[in-house]
């Protein structure tokens, strides 16, 4: 059976697929012993000391470390998928994970709006300090001196929801999260392969329903101190909030320039006035003057007729 379907496993998942899915129990020694000159049998690496950074948070929903891994989750012949993770300081709980095509603010804002619509709102994220989340030190002192807050468009959601972000000093110091994505290379990539999921959608469906329920009880701990600190997240406008926001100015003609194009827009808006485009989770692009939507359309650029002579 290991030659054959579990090529590669370590004897302690391989262990728990023999007591889940063929009803065979067989310890984890008793397995290493059985299979001592199996070549394709990954071997324990001995694990170099590190100092520990820092103590965990007492109380799950006090912090979480979120963090992106690109990696051929799918197999080589499977769709491409970025795997953004949340994972609760306290517990080491994966509160939310989801795969994507690609990795981007966007994206980010989606497993935010997905686990504060689960569990409520987090004090805190702890995050590394790529553009998505940060601007760079002298783009923010720009900003400031221009007037505006110094936040990406992750950070004002952030802001808007009461969560603070905290910068990473080191990808060591997001132990907790970098651990867990070794723990799922190894054995969320092999459980995928083996039951033939190559899509996004489908590793999705066997990622809540499945694997995450799964790792959380065998790899989560207790909190120090029992009560959470999740704030509930009351009503709000979904689309409002989860959103990218661009403001334009109207110009003569009641158009606007968006990515290179023109877009002739409609309704309550007059020439000067400033509009915000939204861009919602989906991708799609709405156009407000206050809270007032307003429709438009792309003018297609002119079509040269001449004839050369």
């Amino acid at each position: 059976m290991y030659r054959e379907v579990y090529t590669g496993w370590n004897m302690q998942h391989f262990g728990e697929w023999l007591a889940r899915e063929h009803g065979l129990t067989v310890s984890r020694e008793s397995l290493r012993r059985l299979l001592r000159d199996e070549p394709s049998r990954p071997r324990r690496r001995q694990r170099k000391q590190h100092r520990r950074w820092r103590d965990r948070r007492p109380r799950e929903g006090d912090l979480l470390q979120m963090d992106a891994s690109l990696h051929a989750w799918l197999g080589e012949d499977g769709e491409q998928s970025v795997l953004i993770s949340a994972i609760d300081d306290a517990t080491s709980r994966v509160v939310w994970a989801e795969f994507f095509e690609h990795y981007g603010v966007l994206e980010n804002l989606a497993v935010v709006r997905d686990l504060v619509v689960t569990h409520g709102l987090p004090q805190s994220l702890y995050l590394d300090r790529h553009g998505i989340y940060f601007l760079q030190k002298e783009h923010a002192l720009a900003a400031r001196e221009r007037g505006d807050d110094g936040l990406t468009q992750f950070g004002r959601v952030m802001k808007e929801l009461g969560i603070e972000t905290i910068p990473a000093g080191s990808p060591q110091a997001k132990g907790r999260v970098e651990r867990s994505y070794r723990t799922q290379q190894d054995r969320l990539v092999k459980e995928l392969r083996l039951l033939g999921i190559r899509t996004r959608a489908d590793a999705n469906r066997y990622l809540h329903e499945t694997f995450l329920p799964d790792y959380n009880k065998r790899f989560s701990v207790e909190p120090a101190q029992p009560d959470a600190v999740w704030v509930p997240l009351g009503p709000v406008d979904e689309h409002a909030l989860f959103c990218l926001r661009d403001t334009r100015i109207a110009g003569n003609d009641l158009t606007i320039s968006v990515r290179g194009q023109k877009w002739q827009l409609h309704g309550p808006v007059r020439s000067g006035q400033k509009v915000e485009l939204r861009t919602w989770l989906d991708g799609s692009v709405h156009i407000y003057k206050g809270d007032t939507e307003l429709a438009y359309h792309r003018i297609e650029p002119a079509t040269a007729t001449a004839a050369t002579c």
